[in-house]
């Protein structure tokens, strides 16, 4: 009777482990997935979203000017950028400069640093924003955000798993439309064998592990003053208004958002991107006919001091006016392809 408890207990214990052996798999395979995604649809989500703003033919030519450069060798000097994402962004050969090249981690850098696009209010680049905003900076950020809490678990289980993809796939399919949604399904329902678990969860931990940050610490006061004064004098600061490109990208289109936009459809997200204030708002809507009311915001956004109105604009029209918002963007990079003669008179 003895041996037959014994064995009854071996028993249990055996299944016990195996259990545990089970689980423990299953949330390995959790935690790849995510992985996955994150590493192949995050991926494609943000390139289309820099691609976008700096279309492949012109990305060259982009980096090469002097205020970028300026930019990205300060986040080199940071060590925000390593010797190895500084020679993709700057190879030898020059008609070597590709986004294909860049991981998940060198776009949001990118997007976060060199797009004019403005800090979600009021946490910033660091911390998670206000879940009413839903602005493409918004969304790289809870992207970065998501990078970084995956790269950081061990393992995920199934209640986590369920709460992680949903947030996931809320912010993919934001970035890249609805074509993404195949993507994704095909990553929640295909098989993982165990190699491709394990090469999905070193590639997120070797580009997201650790609390590597994106954007460059704040300065002392005596550097902060300055920076003042050097960012006074360059002219292609995000406080010296639309550069000549999105200038003329403006002028171009101007006539397509008067004649096809809704102010009150646009004005929300243009407030929560800091290009309008809250006295501009009362302004355009004691303007009681809707064009009219374009025109005032279209004039607010081209005489204002910041250099991403124009594309915070685009982005603003971007779900509700799809088809708008393509056309707009086509003659957008129209424009950055053929470029712009500045007289010296300008």
């Amino acid at each position: 009777m003895i041996f037959g408890i014994l064995q009854t207990r071996e028993a249990n214990m055996d299944q016990g482990w195996a259990m545990r052996f089970i689980s423990a798999n299953k949330e390995k395979e959790y935690h790849a997935r995510i992985a996955w995604l994150l590493n192949d649809a995050g991926h494609q989500a943000l390139k289309y979203t820099f691609d976008s703003i700096h279309p492949p033919l012109t990305l060259k030519d982009r980096l090469g000017q002097a205020h970028v450069k300026a930019v990205l060798q300060r986040l080199q000097e940071h060590g925000l950028l390593n010797e190895k994402q500084w020679k993709l962004l700057y190879p030898p050969k020059k008609n070597n400069v590709s986004s294909q090249h860049y991981d998940s981690r060198t776009l949001i850098t990118l997007l976060q640093n060199v797009c004019h696009l403005c800090p979600p209010y009021p946490n910033g680049w660091t911390a998670l924003p206000l879940s009413t905003d839903s602005s493409l900076s918004a969304d790289i950020v809870r992207l970065q955000l998501l990078h970084q809490r995956v790269a950081s678990l061990e393992n995920i289980s199934i209640d986590e798993y369920n709460t992680i993809w949903k947030q996931c796939v809320e912010v993919l399919v934001r970035l890249g439309g609805p074509p993404m949604r195949m993507k994704i399904n095909r990553i929640e329902h295909e098989n993982i064998q165990a190699d491709m678990q394990t090469h999905h969860l070193e590639t997120i931990q070797e580009n997201w592990g650790g609390s590597k940050r994106l954007v460059a610490s704040p300065l002392s006061s005596a550097s902060r003053k300055k920076g003042r004064v050097k960012r006074s004098r360059d002219k292609n600061s995000d406080r010296m208004g639309l550069p000549p490109e999105e200038r003329v990208a403006m002028m171009k289109t101007w006539k397509m958002f008067v004649d096809n936009v809704q102010a009150e459809d646009i004005i929300d997200r243009l407030q929560q991107n800091q290009v309008l204030k809250f006295s501009d708002r009362q302004d355009i809507f004691n303007i009681p006919k809707n064009s009219e009311r374009m025109q005032h915001l279209m004039d607010k956004i081209l005489n204002s001091n910041l250099s991403y109105g124009f594309k915070a604009l685009c982005d603003s029209i971007k779900f509700k006016y799809k088809r708008l918002y393509e056309e707009v963007m086509a003659i957008r990079k129209d424009v950055y392809k053929n470029g712009v003669k500045v007289s010296v008179d300008d």
